[in-house]
């Protein structure tokens, strides 16, 4: 997995500012075989994100640091963002074919909809907690310390 680099744009008490540059966040994604996450947003400048700091006298305005975030929360996201609504696809879709006998093909396909629409919607409802959502918040440390692939 590829770690991005990104600028601090400012420091302020426990959180700094970050500037991630679109296409170099990934060479996948650069190259224009990624996984799709950026093909909605549309974006081609960089991204600002927010991130806690440990230590706001480490970092100053204009280091360059890596970010970071742990492979079971990287996991985890993916599963709200793909494996929710595919489950809902699945279920709903299975769901229709057992109670509604023979199964026509608009039936299904709303049913699939309906059951996207609702994995989507689960996984919103589930990322509304602060709790849920500080695991999906990446760490920064300074570009140079020893870093693992």
């Amino acid at each position: 997995m590829q770690t991005p680099t990104a600028i601090i744009l400012a420091v302020n008490g426990s959180t700094a500012t970050v500037a991630v540059e679109q296409n170099a966040a990934c060479p996948r994604c650069a190259s224009g075989k990624g996984c799709g996450a950026g093909l909605l947003n549309g974006r081609s400048r960089n991204i600002e994100m927010r991130v806690a700091v440990d230590d706001c006298n480490r970092f100053r305005a204009g280091d360059e640091v890596v970010l970071e975030l742990a492979p079971a929360n990287l996991l985890l996201a993916a599963v709200f963002a793909y494996g929710l609504p595919l489950i809902g696809l699945v279920l709903a879709v299975t769901l229709a074919a057992l109670l509604i006998q023979p199964l026509s093909d608009p039936a299904a396909i709303l049913a699939g909809v309906v059951g996207l629409a609702g994995g989507i919607a689960f996984g919103r409802l589930r990322l509304r907690g602060r709790e849920c959502l500080q695991q999906f918040v990446p760490t920064i440390s300074p570009v140079g310390k020893d870093q693992s692939a």
